[in-house]
């Protein structure tokens, strides 16, 4: 019997249990997965889709349960520019885009459970986990050579796909012998660096706490594999695919904040590190970001950068910059310390959790977790438990999520773009959630498809829809043009309007960089002034330090005795500032008086000259100058003064340079009416 293209199959009853034989699992039950035809959907018609065909379902076999995975190839996971740096034999550092062909990395759920998820790998057998509620099983191929295997893997994708019919082990989570887990950053950290800054946040009367962000998010991930994490795992091929294993259970972790997560590069120290990596986590730390903000940053554009070290660390697994993505900070340092790839992908969202200014649960009172400790908790709790790995995210952590995107003293304005991503290659495929060309939606298979202005069977709006779903399309067809659909958070944000011809909220812009804002000038939709980042990080009341204290750097070994270097004035490198007097005492913190002013740095750590702090790009240093690239430099940086006089009195320039048109008004250049556009909207916001 054919259906689909595949081979129905008979159910084979599950293997015994077996105790000890995995060293890093107390017990488990071998499975022989089996893999099910797809019902009620479109074939393929690329050569490789019967490799790493779109959809894929497995049967697994358990003692008590049958379980059935409904797995989709995460498309999200790498964007067409990834590349991959790594070194030849003959010394020769190379970065290269990898040939194209569908990677081997799902998500899905277990088919008759609504509460349930899943993450796997068929690269080499089958690889990750499923959960049910707050119940996770993790699978692993039982054939030995898999990860670990210091020779490179040979043989065409065909023939690595076949091992995916095997024997694997499946077991719960509280079999797995893990290591228990800590964050590396302290609760004094988190009040000084994290908790001062969202305390000067303050969000709109509309907003419901523990909430998420009602726009998707997008994070440009590129992961740095350290030289003995390279050594652990013996050649590129295991690391790759432990790196996007990893990388694909983050995504779907992120996935309950409205995120997405997209792995766009990943280099590999194989023949030495280009940082100084040690078993000090915190000189690590840094070490890190400063090859980030001087190397990498200037090869390869990216929103965060993750460091895999097999290096123990001690008690702490990880370690981040806290509130710090989309700025130069953004990045982490992580130890990879289980054999399941799980283990790691929690310590990096966590440590990126860090990165969007999320705090310790343990630290707001009243925080409140879906998930008891003993089930695993949530992934921002500071130390993870022994039996069990976390399954979601706190409501203070979702609320500090809203406070940093909102919060412009965090900038975080890198993560509203749309990556380009790989799922535009190969054919389109009806039911996979993914719309393609071709396509008008993709609600999914018909049996799990819940819109009713879809068509599951072919793809195409049901009869008289113009739209499935947007801020702009209403029960199946277009909001009324001018309707409003996205207001001004704040002084330098845009309003956006519905267009009546688009179910999307057309994209978040904001006021033209350089725009008059409070005591300040508009930067990509914040309004960056000296007084806003002291109080930030040192408190209500602290202030920007006197113009003397800008003309001096700090020595090393900063310390009360100290005197500072002279240098030359500037007023838009290290973060000068003249504490409140009700400031908590740091230990990073260098002072010095000048002709008595008081002039307070914050440094990464006590008897470092590593500021913790510079001044944020933007900034206004004087009449008409900001902050750019650490310089004091005139408003034409962001280019002509007369950019919205090409608008025709109808709109504004926006931070992109483009016209920003009233209801209305067509653009490019706000120049032509439009009809049928609500008539009460004169300007926008």
């Amino acid at each position: 019997d054919m259906e689909a293209g595949v081979p129905s199959m008979l159910l084979l009853k599950p293997q015994v249990l077996l105790i000890g034989s995995l060293p890093h699992v107390q017990q488990y039950e071998v499975v022989e997965p089996l893999q099910l035809p797809i019902l009620g959907i479109l074939r393929e018609l690329s050569s490789d889709a019967a490799v790493h065909p779109e959809i894929v379902r497995y049967h697994l076999g358990l003692r008590d349960h049958n379980f059935t995975l409904h797995l989709l190839r995460n498309r999200y996971l790498v964007g067409s520019d990834y590349t991959e740096t790594y070194t030849l034999a003959n010394g020769t550092e190379v970065t290269e885009r990898p040939k194209e062909e569908k990677h081997c990395f799902y998500q899905g759920h277990v088919e008759g459970h609504h509460n349930s998820s899943a993450s796997i790998s068929t690269c080499d057998g089958i690889r990750g986990f499923f959960q049910i509620g707050s119940t996770i099983h993790l699978i692993e191929p039982l054939v030995q050579g898999r990860y670990g295997s210091n020779q490179e893997r040979q043989g065409n994708a065909q023939e690595r796909y076949s091992n995916a019919q095997g024997k694997h082990a499946v077991y719960r989570e509280r079999h797995f012998k893990k290591k228990l887990s800590l964050c590396g950053v302290p609760r004094a950290t988190l009040r000084r660096e994290l908790e001062t800054k969202m305390a000067t946040v303050n969000m709109p009367l509309s907003w419901v706490p523990g909430s998420i962000p009602k726009d998707t998010h997008y994070v440009e991930l590129y992961v740095v594999v350290e030289h003995t994490e390279f050594k652990k795992y013996g050649n590129l091929w295991n690391i790759r695919n432990r790196v996007k294993e990893v990388v694909n259970q983050i995504d779907r972790f992120y996935q309950l904040l409205n995120f997405r997560v997209v792995l766009i590069g990943l280099e590999i120290w194989d023949k030495g590190n280009k940082a100084a990596i040690t078993k000090d986590i915190q000189s690590s730390l840094n070490n890190f970001l400063k090859w980030r903000e001087y190397d990498l940053i200037m090869k390869k554009k990216h929103d965060n950068a993750q460091l895999i070290t097999a290096l123990d660390f001690g008690r702490g697994v990880g370690l981040a910059r806290l509130g710090s993505m989309c700025t130069l900070g953004s990045g982490g340092v992580n130890q990879d310390y289980d054999s399941h790839p799980f283990g790691l992908a929690t310590s990096i969202a966590h440590e990126m959790g860090h990165n969007l200014g999320m705090d310790h649960d343990e630290n707001i009172k009243g925080c409140r977790c879906e998930v008891s400790k003993m089930q695993g908790g949530c992934v921002m709790q500071s130390m993870g438990v022994d039996n069990a790995y976390p399954k979601q995210f706190s409501s203070c952590s979702k609320d500090n999520l809203q406070k940093f995107l909102r919060g412009t003293i965090f900038q975080a304005n890198c993560l509203t773009n749309f990556p380009d991503l790989e799922q535009n290659k190969g054919e389109p495929v009806c039911g996979n959630k993914f719309v393609e060309r071709g396509e008008e939606c993709d609600c999914g298979l018909p049996w799990e498809c819940l819109n009713l202005c879809c068509n599951p069977v072919n793809c195409r709006l049901a009869p008289g829809a113009d739209c499935v779903e947007g801020e702009c399309c209403q029960q199946c067809h277009f909001t009324e043009a001018g309707e409003l659909c996205r207001d001004a958070q704040d002084v330098c944000d845009l309003a956006e309007y519905c267009n009546g011809r688009q179910a999307k909220c057309p994209e978040n812009v904001y006021k033209e960089n350089g725009t008059p804002c409070w005591e300040g000038y508009c930067y990509n939709g914040a309004c960056p002034t000296y007084k806003q980042q002291c109080e930030a990080l040192w408190g209500t009341g602290s202030r920007v330090s006197d113009d003397k204290c800008f003309w001096f750097g700090l020595p090393r070994g900063c310390t009360l005795a100290d005197y500072p270097a002279k240098r030359g004035f500037n007023k838009c490198g290290d973060l000068y500032c003249s504490r409140a007097s009700t400031s908590p005492p740091s230990r990073a913190l260098c002072t010095f008086i000048l002709g008595g002013k008081r002039c307070d740095l914050a440094v990464t750590q006590i008897k470092s000259h590593n500021p913790f702090k510079i001044v944020a790009t933007g900034t206004k240093c004087g009449e008409q100058m900001v902050c750019y690239h650490k310089r004091c430099q005139g408003l034409s940086v962001y280019g002509s003064e007369d950019c919205s006089s090409q608008c025709h009195n109808h709109g504004v320039c926006n931070h992109k340079r483009e016209c920003h048109c009233e209801p209305g008004w067509a653009p490019p250049y706000c120049q032509s009416q439009q009809f049928g556009f609500k008539t009460e909207i004169l300007s926008p916001g």
